[in-house]
């Protein structure tokens, strides 16, 4: 077994991913669920792009509706776990992609 495929089965034995694919299943099940959510990801793009060309004025309007639509998801049961969930998996996966970039990179520059 490859490491990679390690870490597919670490992920995988977690009660917190089969609950993660139990929620998602429930809310792609819902049309009004995925539009909220593809809604706050696109608001969650623009704020990135807001912080990175440094439009403050822009990046405070962006927050506050970002927090508006956020208050209204929580009141979707399990749309907030979903979320938790989706942030903690979405880290751990770029977490896992920087150290075999690092890797890979000391690996070049030591030749």
């Amino acid at each position: 077994m490859t490491k990679l495929e390690e870490l597919i089965e670490i992920i995988k034995s977690d009660p917190n991913y089969n609950y993660y694919q139990e929620l998602e299943l429930k809310i792609n099940e819902s049309k009004e669920i995925k539009d909220k959510i593809n809604n706050l990801k696109k608001l969650q793009q623009e704020i990135v792009l807001a912080k990175e060309v440094g439009k403050v004025n822009l990046l405070s309007k962006l927050n506050e509706k970002y927090e508006l639509m956020l208050q209204e998801i929580e009141l979707i049961p399990g749309l907030l776990d979903y979320l938790e969930l989706q942030q903690y998996y979405n880290e751990l996966i770029q977490t896992v992609k920087d150290a075999v970039e690092n890797a890979a990179n000391e690996l070049i520059t030591n030749k």
